[in-house]
């Protein structure tokens, strides 16, 4: 027999991608989003480049199978965690190279991190705290780039989506997606 699951209203949590260009303020924006929102996140910074406030866990991933178990396991933690109730994982290109295993068919080793990705994934869903992923070009998806599977099963997975780019000196975020009502970053 099938069981149904409904959300109450406010329950849902947040699956969020913010990406632009390097320099564009995503790791900031980021920060405000969840400030904005009043969310308690931890970051894992995937290139050593998230300089905001964000306390940030300590990485040091050797193989496809040590990301998967590490990701894992911090989504685990930060469910257990009091103190906080969303991840933001910034840097998802690195993140989906990291997935690749080190094997010598290339098609075969893609395939191997759709796979890993989606555990990942799905400790993501049956966990209760919110997700924000940080990327560059490589996570922009439309019809006319030929995106990976990593990409376009991020985008199809997020509620909103929010590009940062600069125009002059000044930083600029766009909504991009949405799948409720409409929101501002921050």
């Amino acid at each position: 027999m099938l069981s149904f699951k409904m959300d109450k209203p406010g329950e849902r949590k947040l699956k969020t991608l913010i990406y632009g260009l390097d320099g564009a303020g995503k790791s900031t924006a980021a920060e405000l989003y969840c400030k904005k929102r009043d969310l308690h996140p931890v970051c894992v910074d995937m290139d050593d480049t998230n300089y905001t406030d964000v306390p940030r866990v300590d990485i040091n991933w050797k193989q496809d199978r040590d990301v998967v178990n590490g990701m894992k396991e911090i989504i685990r933690d930060i469910q257990r965690d009091e103190h906080f109730d969303t991840l933001i994982i910034d840097g998802c290109g690195t993140l989906s190279n990291l997935l690749i295993p080190p094997i010598k068919e290339s098609q075969r080793a893609y395939l191997l991190r759709t796979q890993n990705f989606k555990k990942i994934w799905k400790c993501m869903l049956n966990s209760d705290i919110n997700i924000i992923f940080i990327g560059q070009k490589d996570l922009i998806v439309t019809e006319e780039n030929d995106s990976s599977k990593f990409a376009e099963m991020i985008n199809n997975m997020v509620d909103w989506k929010f590009r940062c780019y600069r125009n002059g000196s000044a930083f600029k975020v766009e909504c991009t997606k949405w799948r409720r009502e409409k929101e501002e970053l921050y």
